[in-house]
């Protein structure tokens, strides 16, 4: 789960393996919803870990694919940001945006056992 604001409002965006849905902070109320299969993506979407920089994109892992994808923070998917075998990356689970010392950091399992990557974004 992250905190993101959007044209002016605060809100909450969430992840499940089957979507990830974007509620109002204020009302609870479902502000959009993202899930299926996207372009390049072999299979359905399995969300897992979120989370989003300063200016509100927001970076899913995503199991199944096993990639990080990028989204903006009304919903529009922007594509592929890392995939498996980029960058050492395994099977993503869980990120972590971090725009001090790296923009984003991402945990992944890789034969067997638990890895941590530094992602650097272009």
């Amino acid at each position: 789960m992250c905190c993101i604001t959007h044209e002016g409002k605060s809100l909450v965006v969430t992840t499940d393996v089957l979507a990830i849905r974007c509620y109002s902070r204020d009302s609870g109320e479902l502000v959009w919803r993202a899930e299926g299969k996207f372009p390049g993506m072999g299979k359905k979407m399995e969300p897992f870990g979120i989370t989003a920089d300063g200016q509100g994109h927001l970076f899913v892992a995503d199991l199944k694919n096993q990639c990080v994808q990028k989204f903006s923070a009304g919903g529009k998917y922007l594509g592929v940001l890392v995939k498996q075998g980029e960058e050492g990356l395994g099977e993503p689970y869980c990120l972590k945006w971090n725009g001090f010392i790296s923009p984003l950091i991402v945990a992944h399992s890789k034969d067997g056992m638990e890895h941590i990557s530094v992602v650097h974004l272009e």
